[in-house]
């Protein structure tokens, strides 16, 4: 195998690692905040 062809295969699994972390940052936030905040339509007494 040429070297430019591994190189690019070690750049594309990289990449895929760095893709996987910033899903995960964005998406772990998102979950808390909905998760924090999901019960408090019934207590702050939104009724009409």
């Amino acid at each position: 195998m040429p070297k430019d062809v591994l190189l690019r295969r070690r750049w594309a699994d990289f990449t895929t690692v760095v893709a996987v972390f910033v899903i995960a940052a964005t998406f772990i936030p998102i979950l808390l905040a909905h998760r924090l905040t999901r019960d408090t339509a019934e207590v702050s007494g939104s009724g009409k």
